[in-house]
């Protein structure tokens, strides 16, 4: 369910120019702002939440471009992870959403796992199976530790990360 400030246009002008499908099909088609959604699952729990103070729709491809995404991945007696960026692409509706520029995934402290914080450019979220992968420099910190490595897989569910190349 998406909530905000919807408004309409319509032009009675003659000097209007025609485009045809591909142009149409590539083109914006919609425009939402201070985007707020939540997805829930069948008991009615909540298992997402995303807002964005702008967010454009392109048909091909089922694309959503936003800006200053943030997302919200609750867990089940775990404090939730939070990812922002700069920009993200949501592409085919939702199946995968990549996150670009000034990336950070977060997980505040819960009763028994510590603070985690993944920094990096670009990540690919795949929120069916709540795993993020980059093969990007990324930056990862725990208290008292900070490593950094080019490329990562993180499971949020099993709050799983796995450094790929060059570690230290």
């Amino acid at each position: 369910r998406m909530f905000g400030d919807c408004g309409w246009y319509l032009s009675n002008r003659d000097d209007v120019t025609t485009l045809n499908q591909e142009e149409l099909s590539t083109t914006v088609d919609a425009t939402a702002t201070r985007l707020s959604v939540k997805q829930f699952d069948a008991t009615g729990t909540l298992v997402n939440q995303l807002s964005s103070p702008e967010m454009e729709h392109i048909p091909k491809g089922n694309i959503h471009w936003f800006k200053n995404p943030k997302i919200m991945v609750v867990q089940d007696e775990k404090p939730a992870w939070n990812i922002s960026a700069r920009r993200a692409k949501s592409i085919e509706g939702g199946q995968r959403i990549v996150f670009m520029k000034q990336v950070v995934i977060h997980q505040n402290a819960g009763a028994d796992t510590p603070e985690s914080t993944l920094k990096t450019e670009r990540i690919t979220y795949y929120p069916d199976r709540k795993k993020a992968m980059t093969k990007a420099l990324v930056t990862f910190k725990q208290p008292g530790n900070s490593m950094q490595s080019m490329g990562m897989n993180a499971y949020l569910a099993e709050k799983r990360v796995e450094l790929l190349h060059r570690a230290k």
